[in-house]
């Protein structure tokens, strides 16, 4: 998909309404199917809908004005660039954290941004764990160290 920009590609307003469109029908439907159980033998449908969803997306964000909007705001770049060097201490953590009593006791919004907080916060104090200096040292440091004290 990345090899074929020229079909992939951004092409306008376009791509935003049949985005817009798909994220509608989308959310729309899992609503249904939440509150209304005849909706949910179709299902299915929302799988057939993530895959053109998911390509629309990629459009939108190759499009000029979001990848300008996305390098021109600053604290979103700090926070991707900070997100993404805690990603392997936050996929380690995350079963752990979304097992939590607390998480699963609270409703959808709560859950998510506590998750969320924690996740993030435990992915930063292990990833200053791993970069530790004692990690750091080889089994020489330490010898010479042990003896430089005695």
């Amino acid at each position: 998909v990345g090899n074929n920009y020229e079909q992939f590609g951004y092409k306008g307003r376009g791509d935003w309404v049949i985005f817009s469109l798909l994220t509608l029908f989308f959310f729309g439907f899992k609503l249904m199917t939440s509150k209304i159980n005849a909706f949910m033998p179709f299902q299915f449908l929302l799988q057939i809908v993530t895959i053109p969803w998911v390509i629309y997306f990629m459009k939108i964000i190759r499009s000029y004005a979001v990848t300008e909007a996305l390098n021109n705001w600053k604290y979103l770049s700090i926070l991707i660039a900070f997100i993404s060097s805690i990603t392997l201490e936050i996929y380690l953590l995350q079963s752990f954290f979304y097992n939590l009593p607390i998480i699963k006791a609270l409703t959808f919004p709560f859950n998510i941004l506590l998750f969320s907080i924690l996740v993030t916060l435990g992915g930063w104090c292990l990833s200053k764990a791993f970069n530790a200096d004692f990690l750091k040292r080889k089994k020489t440091d330490v010898i010479s160290y042990s003896k430089k004290q005695e």
